[in-house]
């Protein structure tokens, strides 16, 4: 028995190798292969079992997933949501948040001066990048006036701006006045 709505006749244009595609089917745990038969110029799936895999006789059922500590010191972060940079941001005791736009040329030479700050400071600080075409949320929390522009956030504060490029001292004695201040 087999479906027919899963057997659309696809066209092999070569690049993906045969093996690539029954690898993902068998891993997908929906279908399992029976018969793989490669037909010239087309790709067919034959005797398909459309049924899911059956749970129950798993010996070991799947666990659900225990929330592990997150250690965010050592890296720049790439934030992929704007809860996730909320929650690093209320976490941290400093935070560097770069604002960035990939069509900037000047926020892509602001890496080398991120590890160098990340070096110097160690576990003092963390530091994260955030696309800002990426997350409009977040943009439009911070409102960026330019790019690249670094926050300096103490405390989950805004303690410091630095639009644009600047000199590593800037950026040094920014951090520094953060870590110097008391709230």
């Amino acid at each position: 028995m087999f479906c027919r709505s899963l057997l659309k006749p696809h066209r092999y244009k070569g690049g993906i190798g045969l093996s690539v595609h029954s690898r993902f089917l068998q891993d997908s745990g929906l279908l399992r292969l029976s018969v793989f038969a490669v037909v010239p110029a087309a790709l067919l799936l034959a005797s398909i079992s459309c049924a899911p895999k059956d749970s129950s006789k798993d010996p070991n059922p799947a666990q659900p997933p225990q929330p592990a500590a997150v250690d965010y010191t050592g890296a720049i972060i790439e934030i992929e949501s704007d809860s996730q940079l909320a929650t690093i941001v209320e976490a941290a005791d400093i935070c560097v948040v770069l604002l960035y736009s990939d069509d900037c040329g000047a926020c892509h030479f602001m890496d080398p001066f991120l590890r160098a700050l990340m070096q110097r400071f160690g576990e003092n600080l963390i530091v994260c990048r955030v696309d800002c075409d990426r997350l409009y949320m977040v943009a439009r929390k911070y409102k960026p006036t330019g790019y690249p522009t670094v926050l300096i956030i103490k405390d989950g504060r805004e303690f410091d701006r630095l639009v644009g490029t600047r000199s590593m001292y800037s950026y040094t004695t920014a951090i520094e006045e953060a870590i110097a201040a008391d709230n």
